[in-house]
């Protein structure tokens, strides 16, 4: 949810989200209470990231997009289906530290270890 709904003022509050694997859908809303006015005007209502699993193609519908004012009455927008691709290279792999960056960790993390046993005592 971006900071668009609340704006004003409004509290604002997430609805879901419902994510369905087995069908590959994601439900989610959010709304604003409170005595102010509504959020005026264009800006992101919301952001969804995806996380790669698998290299492939799908399309990325929107249905049943509803937005309302605080009356509450139905504010006719316009959406945009998408398309993803992901490719081998966009899936992330682990990544082992090289040794040197590793040894550095190792001894920073023993010096807090060290001060922290120091200002304990």
């Amino acid at each position: 949810m971006g900071d668009f709904l609340g704006s004003t003022g409004r509290n604002t509050s997430p609805v879901g989200p419902d994510i369905d694997n087995g069908t590959g859908t994601v439900d989610f809303g959010a709304f604003s209470y409170g005595e102010q006015a509504g959020a005026d005007g264009s800006d992101v209502l919301a952001t969804v990231s995806f996380s790669p699993q698998a290299v492939g193609e799908s399309n990325l519908l929107l249905q049943n997009v509803q937005v309302l004012n605080t009356v509450p009455e139905k504010i006719p927008i316009e959406t945009r289906d998408g398309h993803v691709a992901v490719l081998e290279s966009h899936l992330r792999r682990p990544q082992l530290l090289p040794r040197a960056l590793w040894e550095k960790l190792t001894m920073v993390w023993g010096s807090i270890v060290a001060l922290s046993q120091q200002l304990g005592s």
